[in-house]
């Protein structure tokens, strides 16, 4: 009997580690300042830290 799951969940496992790790590379090397980061609370941004992904 076949396996039925979602496309979301068929990316996720395959392609999870690639993504994570260009995504990762990507914040490391640009600019906070290019990542237009906004919030009411923190009026300037120091630094980014890349934590997780979801896919949805």
């Amino acid at each position: 009997m076949a396996r039925t799951r979602s496309f979301t969940n068929y990316v996720a496992d395959r392609f999870y580690n690639g993504l994570y790790k260009y995504v990762q590379t990507y914040v490391e090397r640009i600019e906070v300042s290019d990542l237009n980061l906004r919030s009411c609370s923190v009026p300037d941004f120091d630094e980014a830290e890349f934590v997780d992904i979801e896919m949805k």
